[in-house]
């Protein structure tokens, strides 16, 4: 069986030969994988026979300059290292000093020309190739891409001093994303089983906003986005660090067919809590903790956190992958172990 084939099945509530499982790790772990076991970096997903790869459309950002990018819409980022780990920090605001909607009409929002229409097949249809489930499409953050237009504080702030503005901002920007993911499933849509997008909307404690202001400017946007992936036939799978508790109704509603991810360290979003409100409603993604368990504990308790996670969140309807692409100072063993941990499980 595939792993394309193990995916769909639980995804579908129907037994697989065994449970499949997604691992996504930063360069520097790959590194250390790769040395530790005498393999290519590009072969690990196989040397792990893992059963789901994320792809992303090729896009055509706007000009910067040099050592600087700038993303489809105009903000422009820089690379800044803390503490040994680079990261990408938006330091232009593509909507610097538009402060009404009239501002937005003149702005030259993105659309289909962005696509980098032959990279993107290309990409796809080498990840197809695979055999592994195709996790793809336009990532449609709403909430940290229409933060960027126009800074944290003036983006927050705003959502009471002028939420017409902000309200704007977010169907513009979803308007975008719709004309270009559109483009990318009419010449992809094929090779792609799965489609993926999400957005930050809390930390571990509470959420950014509240549900209400959910409901209010971020709903009715995710939910043309979901409606226009299941019109090509599509599974939606929606990531959301932290806990969300107070929105995942709202996420079932709207038509989310699979939640990622699992945070067993957020505040009632342990395995069991989570699966006794939502299992049956919706189906699961991640639920490994690669903030707690896989960068402190052991390997056997990265094995145990794993089986625990499958006894609660599955076996059907449940893909275990860590809650987050593994970085920093994961061990080897540590994700032998939760490879280990799912190919032993029992169905």
């Amino acid at each position: 069986m595939t792993g394309r084939e193990r995916v769909t099945r639980v995804l579908g509530g129907e037994r697989p030969d065994r449970m499949p499982f997604y691992l996504s790790c930063h360069a520097e772990v790959r590194k250390r994988i790769a040395a530790a076991h005498s393999v290519g970096e590009d072969a690990i997903a196989d040397f792990y026979s893992s059963d789901s790869v994320r792809t992303t459309p090729a896009l055509r950002g706007k000009k910067a300059a040099k050592n600087e990018y700038a993303d489809i819409f105009g903000n422009v980022s820089r690379s800044i290292t803390v503490n040994g780990f680079t990261e990408s920090a938006v330091y232009k605001r593509a909507l610097d000093g538009v402060t009404d909607i009239s501002g937005l009409e003149r702005f030259d929002w993105p659309d289909e020309s962005a696509l980098d229409a032959e990279r993107s097949l290309a990409v796809v249809r080498e990840a197809h190739a695979t055999g592994r489930c195709v996790y793809g499409g336009v990532w449609a953050s709403l909430f940290t891409q229409s933060r960027h237009m126009v800074g944290e504080i003036e983006f927050l702030s705003g959502l009471y001093e002028n939420p017409e503005f902000i309200a704007e901002i977010v169907r513009r920007v979803t308007d975008s994303y719709l004309k270009i993911n559109r483009a990318y499933m009419e010449l992809c849509g094929e090779y792609v089983d799965v489609y993926y997008f999400g957005s930050d909307f809390a930390t571990q404690k509470s959420m950014f906003l509240s549900p209400a202001m959910f409901d209010e400017f971020f709903a009715p946007n995710m939910k043309r986005i979901v409606e226009q992936a299941k019109g090509f036939g599509k599974k939606v799978m929606y990531h959301c660090c932290g806990n969300v508790t107070p929105i995942m109704d709202k996420l079932i509603e709207i038509g989310i067919d699979v939640i990622e991810p699992v945070q067993v360290s957020a505040d009632n979003m342990d395995a069991v809590s989570f699966a006794a409100k939502y299992k049956g409603k919706i189906a699961f993604h991640g639920g490994v903790s690669s903030q707690v368990t896989f960068t402190s504990g052991t390997p056997a308790d990265v094995y145990d956190e794993t089986t625990r996670a499958i006894e609660a969140l599955g076996p059907l309807g449940y893909v275990p992958a860590p809650d987050h692409d593994l970085i920093g100072n994961v061990s080897v063993e540590n994700i032998d172990a939760f490879v280990s941990a799912v190919k032993n499980y029992k169905l």
